[in-house]
C-alpha cells in the first residue's frame, strides 16, 4: 500500500517515533505522492528532508556534550541532565541521549523516498532532452544510494547505544504487524554493510559543487570501515576481537590510506591539526560532515568565563584527558625519563594538547587565560571551570560575542584520521603490529597519525607485542579524536569502561604564586558511576509498553 500524500519543506514528511506511531505526520504543506516525486526538484527536497534528521553534537544534551559522560570532560552546569550518566541516575524513563526514535524517523524517511521514487523514469525528457534525462537519471540512482546510507548510518547509531534492535527493510503499511522483535547484533550488522554496500556500487567519489556535503562513496565505506571494527571489539565477541572482521575493516581503511588505494588520491591528513577544526569543509581530510548554519552559541557556551559575551555551561576538559597528552620526547608524562615537570605541566607537551584545550595563562584572544583561583576565569568566578581547563577544539576564537559575530560550525561524521586509526586497530589485533599486507602496518598507520601532529614515530621493535601497542593505538585515538563523540563507544566496545567511565574526574587546582609562577595540584571534581549493565542503553520504557515482542537490555 502506498500512502497518498507526502509533506514537504522538511517538516511534514511521515515520522516513526515508534513502529506503532509508524504513520504519524504533521499537517503542513501536503502534495500528492506522484507529483511530488516525479518532480526532480521535490524529490530532492524529500532527500533533504531526510538529511536534516542527521545529529548534531554540539551542546546537544540539555547544553552539554556527550564528552561530558565520559572521562573526557565535566560540564560546568551541575543541574544539566547530562550529569545523569555520571551520578548514575538515567534509566529506560530519563536518558538524555536516548535517540531511539530519531533513528527510526530517520529510516523511516529514507523509506519514504526509495518507495516514492521506485519507478520514476523521467519519461518526459527522454527523446526531448537527453542531457537532462541523462543526469536527473544518474541523480536519482545516486540519492537513491544516499537514503541507503541514511538508513545504515541510523542502524549503527542504534547498534551501538542498544545493541540488537528490530529491522526495519522495506516502508511498512498500516496493515503489517507492527510488533517487531529485537534482531541480534551479528543481524544489524550485516543489515548496515548490505545497506553500504548497495550504496558503495552506486556513489561517486566526489560531487560538483552545487552538491558538496552529500554522502559520498568514501562516506559509505568509512561507515562500513566504523561498523565492522565496532562489530570486531571485545564487547561484542565474548571479551576479545573477532580477527575475521578485523580483517575485514582493515581492508576497507586501506582504501583509503595505502598507496595503491582506491581513494587514496581523494583524502589526504590536513597538514596542521589544529587548522583542521578551524577551516570548516574545505580540508580534504574530511570525508562526511553536519554542516550547521551559522551561530555562536558554541563559543557562548565555551569561551572561557572572563570573556565578554561567555554564558558558562562550559564543557570542561579533565585531568584524565590531560593527562594522556604525551611529552614531546614521545614519552608518557609517568616515565621519570619524559622531563615533565609537575610546576610546569604544559611545557613540551604533545601539540594536539594546546589545539584541544585551552591551558592556563595560555594566550586566548589577545590576553593569558587565567584559570587560577581568583583569576578572570578561574575559581572563585560564576560558571567558571569545574576542571581547570577550557574546551579549544571547534571554538571559533575569531568571534566577538558582544557584536553578535557568527560563523559556520560543522560537526565531522568521518575524517581521514580516524581511518587510520581504525586500520592500525584492525591490522594489530587480526595481524600483529609489523604485518603490512594491505599496504601499511599497523604502527606505520600510527606514525602517519603521530608525525601529522609533530611527535616522535613509534620504534617498531619497541612495539612487536600486539597487547604493547594495543595500548598506545587506544591512547592514540583518545588524544587526536578528543571531543568528536568516540571516547564514549571506545570504552564501551573495548570493555574498559568501569575503568574509565567508573574513574574519578579530575581536574586541576591552579594557585598563583606572588612571584609570578603557579602551584598545581591535581583533585578530584567528580566520583563517577558505572556499571555493567550501562555498557547498553537502555530501550526506552514506553516502548517496551508499546510493542510486547521487544525486550529490555540486562540490567534495566
Amino acid at each position: 500500500m502506498k500512502t497518498k500524500i507526502v509533506g514537504l519543506l522538511l517538516v511534514a514528511v511521515m515520522a516513526m517515533p515508534a513502529c506503532n506511531e509508524y504513520f504519524d505526520y504533521e499537517n503542513s504543506t501536503l502534495l500528492d505522492e506522484d507529483f511530488v516525486f516525479s518532480d526532480y526538484t521535490y524529490m530532492k527536497q524529500v532527500l533533504a528532508n531526510a538529511y536534516t534528521q542527521l545529529p548534531s553534537s554540539f551542546n546537544y544534551i540539555n547544553n552539554g556534550m556527550l564528552a561530558s559522560t565520559t572521562d573526557e570532560a565535566e560540564h560546568a552546569w551541575d543541574y544539566s541532565t547530562v550529569q545523569r550518566f555520571n551520578d548514575g541516575s538515567w534509566n529506560s524513563y530519563t536518558n538524555p541521549n536516548d535517540t531511539w526514535s530519531k533513528q527510526y524517523q530517520l529510516v523511516r524517511r529514507a523509506y519514504v523516498f526509495l518507495n516514492g521514487t521506485d519507478t520514476v523514469t523521467f519519461k518526459k525528457f527522454r527523446y526531448v532532452d537527453d542531457v537532462t534525462y541523462n543526469r536527473y537519471t544518474l541523480e536519482l540512482k545516486q540519492f537513491r544510494a544516499q537514503s541507503r546510507f541514511l538508513i545504515a548510518f541510523s542502524y549503527f547509531e542504534l547498534l551501538k547505544r542498544y545493541g540488537g534492535v528490530p529491522i526495519v527493510d522495506r516502508l511498512l503499511s498500516v496493515d503489517e504487524d507492527l510488533d517487531l522483535p529485537r534482531s541480534s547484533v551479528s543481524d544489524v550488522v550485516n543489515f548496515i554493510v548490505a545497506n553500504c554496500d548497495s550504496a558503495i556500487k552506486v556513489l561517486p567519489k566526489t560531487y560538483d559543487a552545487t552538491n558538496t556535503g552529500r554522502v559520498t562513496l568514501g562516506t559509505a565505506m568509512a561507515l562500513k570501515n566504523r561498523t565492522l571494527l565496532y562489530a570486531a571489539s571485545p564487547l561484542y565477541n565474548n571479551g576479545s576481537y573477532n580477527k575475521d572482521l578485523c580483517d575485514q575493516s582493515a581492508k576497507i581503511a586501506s582504501e583509503f590510506i595505502a598507496s595503491t588505494g582506491s581513494l587514496k588520491s581523494t583524502y589526504a591528513l590536513e597538514s596542521n591539526y589544529g587548522a583542521l577544526f578551524t577551516r570548516k569543509t574545505n580540508s580534504k581530510e574530511l570525508i562526511f560532515e553536519r554542516r550547521e548554519g551559522n551561530s555562536n552559541s558554541y563559543e557562548k557556551a565555551n569561551f572561557p568565563i572572563g570573556y565578554d559575551g561567555s554564558e558558562g555551561n562550559a564543557t570542561c576538559p579533565s585531568q584524565n584527558l590531560v593527562d594522556a597528552y604525551e611529552m614531546t620526547s614521545g614519552k608518557p608524562i609517568s616515565d621519570p625519563a619524559s622531563g615533565y615537570n609537575p610546576a610546569d605541566p604544559y611545557k613540551n607537551r604533545d601539540a594536539r594538547l594546546a589545539y584541544t584545550v585551552i591551558l592556563n595563562n595560555s594566550t586566548f584572544k589577545g590576553r593569558p587565560v587565567e584559570l587560577w583561583t581568583g583569576g578572570l576565569d578561574g575559581k572563585g568566578k560564576e560558571k567558571a571551570s569545574k576542571t581547570g581547563y577550557y574546551l579549544k577544539k571547534y571554538v571559533d576564537d575569531n568571534l566577538n560575542l558582544v557584536l553578535g559575530n557568527t560563523s559556520r560550525h560543522c560537526w565531522y561524521y568521518f575524517r581521514l584520521g580516524e581511518i587510520y586509526l581504525n586500520y592500525a586497530e584492525a591490522m594489530n589485533e587480526a595481524y600483529g603490529p609489523s604485518d603490512s599486507r594491505y599496504g601499511m602496518s599497523a604502527v606505520d598507520a600510527v606514525n602517519a597519525i603521530r608525525q601529522r601532529a609533530g611527535m616522535p614515530k613509534l620504534v617498531a621493535s619497541d612495539y612487536a607485542s600486539v597487547d604493547v601497542l594495543r595500548e598506545k593505538i587506544r591512547n592514540e585515538r583518545r588524544i587526536e579524536l578528543a571531543f568528536e563523540e568516540h571516547r564514549c563507544w571506545d570504552v564501551r566496545r573495548w570493555k574498559i569502561a568501569e575503568s574509565t567511565l567508573g574513574a574519578d574526574l579530575r581536574g586541576m587546582d591552579i594557585v598563583k604564586n606572588e612571584n609570578g609562577t603557579f602551584t598545581f595540584t591535581p583533585y578530584v571534581v567528580e566520583k563517577r558511576i558505572f556499571e555493567e549493565k550501562m555498557y547498553y542503553y537502555p530501550i526506552p520504557n514506553s516502548e517496551i509498553l508499546k510493542e510486547k515482542k521487544l525486550t529490555q537490555n540486562p540490567g534495566w
